[in-house]
Formats: structure tokens, C-alpha cells, sequence
């Protein structure tokens, strides 16, 4: 078997904690168990990573998963903010998603981050 078709089987994974996406799957694992994401979690959750630590807006969620014409109520984020922390509580990681006063959301690694300054990035508390 060439290098090719063993790159072309190996899965796109995406890793943040204890949770891994499988890019090609559309499945989440949080340490080992398979966690039944819809595909509207999923896709949260995947924006969240690549966007950790930044806090998203309800509007920019509702665009990013559901496009500029979406026709959605932008509160609808915060149903799937609310859906996706109660399918990551058993794995420990529902406070992850800090919600950000004025801003959005975020994904943080540290649930002692207290401050978002001018410039929307997480400052740990001293």
C-alpha cells in the first residue's frame, strides 16, 4: 500500500482536553466515550475550538453554523450553548464555555480565567 492511501485512511482528528472530533465521522469523544452529538453541537463545539478563547457573538455563532441567510433568531445560540454544555457535563467540561458578558461565548482551558480585556482574549486571574 502506498503512503497515499494510508494518509487518505487516516482519520482528520481534532484534540482540545479530553475531547476528540472526528473531522470525517462528525462524532465526539470525550476520554474514550462516544458523547451522541446532533450535528449542530458538533458543529458548535468544532467552531469553539478553532476559535478557543475568543468570545463569539450569538450572530457570528448563527452565521458560522447556519449561514448569513440563516432566518434564526440569534438567541438560538444560546440554546445550543446550553445543549452543548449539558452533553459535556459528564465528561467535566460543561464550564469550559464561559459565557462572556456583552460578547458571546468562549471556550477556555482554565475555569479561573475572570477577564476578557479590550482586545477579547482571556487573562487569568492573578
Amino acid at each position: 500500500m502506498d503512503m497515499l492511501a494510508v494518509a487518505e485512511k487516516q482519520a482528520r482528528l481534532v484534540q482540545w482536553q479530553s475531547l476528540v472530533l472526528d473531522l470525517d465521522r462528525c462524532t465526539v469523544r470525550a476520554s474514550g466515550v462516544l458523547l451522541g452529538a446532533s450535528p449542530a453541537e458538533f458543529a458548535l463545539l468544532r467552531l469553539l475550538i478553532t476559535r478557543r478563547a475568543v468570545p463569539l457573538g450569538r450572530e457570528f455563532i448563527m452565521e458560522s453554523l447556519f449561514g448569513s441567510e440563516h432566518g434564526r433568531d440569534p438567541r438560538q445560540a444560546d440554546i445550543l450553548i446550553a445543549r452543548l454544555r449539558r452533553l459535556l457535563a459528564p465528561s467535566g467540561l460543561s464550564n469550559a464555555i464561559c459565557t462572556v458578558a456583552g460578547r458571546g461565548y468562549a471556550l477556555v482551558a482554565d475555569s479561573h480565567i475572570v477577564d476578557f480585556s479590550a482586545d477579547g482574549f482571556a487573562r487569568l486571574a492573578a
